[in-house]
Protein backbone atom coordinates (compact mmCIF):
# COMPACT_ATOMS: atom_id res chain seq x y z
CA UNK A 1 0.00 0.00 0.00
CA UNK A 2 1.20 3.65 -0.56
CA UNK A 3 -0.22 6.45 0.59
CA UNK A 4 0.73 10.40 0.18
CA UNK A 5 2.00 12.34 3.52
CA UNK A 6 1.09 15.28 1.76
CA UNK A 7 -1.18 16.60 -1.08
CA UNK A 8 0.78 17.85 -3.54
CA UNK A 9 0.19 18.43 -7.61
CA UNK A 10 4.07 18.62 -8.22
CA UNK A 11 5.43 16.39 -6.17
CA UNK A 12 4.10 12.44 -5.35
CA UNK A 13 6.72 10.62 -4.51
CA UNK A 14 4.55 7.93 -3.22
CA UNK A 15 2.90 7.75 -6.03
CA UNK A 16 5.94 7.40 -8.31
CA UNK A 17 7.26 4.74 -6.38
CA UNK A 18 3.85 2.85 -7.08
CA UNK A 19 4.28 2.95 -10.32
CA UNK A 20 7.36 1.52 -10.34
CA UNK A 21 6.79 -0.78 -8.73
CA UNK A 22 3.68 -2.34 -10.68
CA UNK A 23 4.67 -5.13 -13.05
CA UNK A 24 2.42 -6.21 -15.68
CA UNK A 25 -0.93 -8.60 -14.27
CA UNK A 26 -1.01 -6.19 -11.62
CA UNK A 27 -3.83 -4.28 -11.00
CA UNK A 28 -3.75 -0.63 -9.50
CA UNK A 29 -6.23 -0.26 -7.06
CA UNK A 30 -7.39 3.84 -6.17
CA UNK A 31 -10.35 4.54 -3.89
CA UNK A 32 -11.24 8.05 -5.67
CA UNK A 33 -10.28 9.21 -9.14
CA UNK A 34 -9.18 12.47 -8.31
CA UNK A 35 -6.00 10.68 -6.15
CA UNK A 36 -4.87 9.61 -9.57
CA UNK A 37 -4.21 13.07 -11.16
CA UNK A 38 -6.30 16.33 -12.09
CA UNK A 39 -6.20 16.95 -15.53
CA UNK A 40 -8.21 14.77 -18.40
CA UNK A 41 -5.01 14.54 -20.31
CA UNK A 42 -2.70 13.52 -17.22
CA UNK A 43 -5.61 10.65 -16.58
CA UNK A 44 -5.57 9.65 -20.35
CA UNK A 45 -1.74 9.67 -20.71
CA UNK A 46 -1.40 7.09 -17.24
CA UNK A 47 -4.24 4.89 -18.31
CA UNK A 48 -2.25 4.33 -21.72
CA UNK A 49 1.14 3.93 -19.67
CA UNK A 50 -0.59 1.51 -17.77
CA UNK A 51 -2.21 -0.58 -20.80
CA UNK A 52 1.20 -0.37 -22.46
CA UNK A 53 2.90 -2.03 -19.29
CA UNK A 54 -0.33 -4.40 -19.07
CA UNK A 55 -1.65 -3.21 -15.99
CA UNK A 56 -4.98 -2.39 -15.12
CA UNK A 57 -6.51 0.10 -12.74
CA UNK A 58 -9.48 -0.20 -10.53
CA UNK A 59 -11.62 2.98 -8.69
CA UNK A 60 -13.31 1.83 -5.81
CA UNK A 61 -15.67 4.47 -6.11
CA UNK A 62 -16.64 4.20 -8.89
CA UNK A 63 -16.68 0.71 -9.75
CA UNK A 64 -14.65 1.18 -12.39
CA UNK A 65 -12.02 -1.52 -13.91
CA UNK A 66 -9.95 -0.66 -16.59
CA UNK A 67 -9.46 -4.71 -17.69
CA UNK A 68 -12.97 -4.09 -19.58
CA UNK A 69 -13.96 -2.13 -22.64
CA UNK A 70 -17.11 -0.45 -20.73
CA UNK A 71 -14.57 0.29 -17.84
CA UNK A 72 -12.32 2.12 -19.67
CA UNK A 73 -15.09 3.83 -21.66
CA UNK A 74 -16.40 4.66 -18.14
CA UNK A 75 -13.02 6.36 -16.59
CA UNK A 76 -12.64 8.43 -19.80
CA UNK A 77 -16.03 9.87 -19.10
CA UNK A 78 -15.29 10.13 -15.49
CA UNK A 79 -11.61 11.71 -16.13
CA UNK A 80 -13.74 14.66 -18.15
CA UNK A 81 -16.15 15.29 -15.39
CA UNK A 82 -13.23 15.05 -13.05
CA UNK A 83 -11.36 17.67 -14.31
CA UNK A 84 -14.60 20.07 -14.95
CA UNK A 85 -15.74 19.48 -11.86
CA UNK A 86 -12.12 20.84 -10.76
CA UNK A 87 -12.70 23.82 -12.94
CA UNK A 88 -15.50 24.67 -11.55
CA UNK A 89 -14.42 24.57 -7.87
CA UNK A 90 -11.28 27.06 -8.68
Amino acid sequence: MFQEKASSVKKRPEFEKCLDYLRKGDTLVVRKLDRLGRTTKKLLELIDDLKVRGINLQIITLGVDTYTAAGRLLFTIMAGLAEMERELIR
